[in-house]
């Protein structure tokens, strides 16, 4: 069988988990994306020169608050270059500002809602609450890493505070 002739192609994205291997150079980055790289996690388990990370299963100690002016200035180019930012494994501020500061939706390509999960690499309402369409909100994708009815039916005050256009339900599943 021929690549042209598959009905459904499959696509894949080269990804960077954690900024570290950037050598706090924005200019490696670059470098990365013609490689092909398209999306970084910020951090991982430790913070770096870019932004503070969660720490591993309890929140670590913050160093820069957040995203460094480094950080910023990442965040910016990744966005001129068309690169995803993924804020999973980053500190709650660190995503917040992230959220905030990127001009394209950002991602957190594998973390759940702290609500329903209680450990520091998952999204706490407080920074779900800032995804949406609604004033003061931004777009964002939030890969949920459980169950969709676990996730779904289990918290109501999760299903009714994330905005049903955010949700991408697998093939032959419908919302209620």
């Amino acid at each position: 069988m021929s690549a042209t002739s598959l009905v459904h192609p499959i696509t894949l994205s080269l990804i960077y988990l954690s900024a570290h291997q950037l050598g706090n150079s924005i200019a490696v980055l670059r470098q990365y994306y013609e490689l092909g790289v398209r999306y970084v996690t910020l951090t991982h388990t430790c913070h770096n020169a870019f932004a503070d990370s969660c720490g591993f299963l309890t929140p670590s100690a913050p160093r820069h608050y957040g995203l460094s002016p480094l950080g910023f200035k990442l965040v910016a180019e990744m966005n001129r270059l068309g690169m995803l930012v993924d804020l999973s494994h980053t500190s709650d501020m660190t995503a917040t500002q992230a959220l905030l500061h990127s001009k394209a939706p950002v991602i957190w390509s594998h973390s759940s809602a702290r609500a329903i999960h209680d450990v520091s690499r998952n999204v706490p309402d407080e920074v779900l609450s800032l995804v949406g369409f609604g004033e003061g909100q931004r777009d964002a994708v939030v890969m949920v890493c459980l169950g969709i009815r676990t996730w779904l039916f289990s918290n109501p005050h999760l299903y009714r505070s994330i905005s049903m256009a955010h949700l991408s339900l697998p093939m032959g599943m419908r919302m209620l």
